[in-house]
């Protein structure tokens, strides 16, 4: 694993800290992990969905 140091505002630190409490996360570290996993996901899937739905419409089958 990569050790990348990321700047964080304290005020902000301080929240992602009593939220990652809240959720059951052993770290803000983890958290964010999740986080940006999370969204790396999403993102490829809406990546690819739109692909599809280029096809789709490129076939005259979806008009949306």
């Amino acid at each position: 694993m990569s050790n990348c140091n990321i700047k964080i505002p304290d005020a902000l630190h301080e929240r992602l800290k009593a939220l990652a409490k809240e959720k059951g996360y052993s770290s803000v570290e983890e958290m964010i992990l999740h986080v940006l996993e999370k969204t790396v996901d999403n993102a490829s899937h809406d990546k690819d969905t739109e692909s599809v739905k280029r096809q789709l419409k490129g076939l005259g089958y979806f008009n949306g």
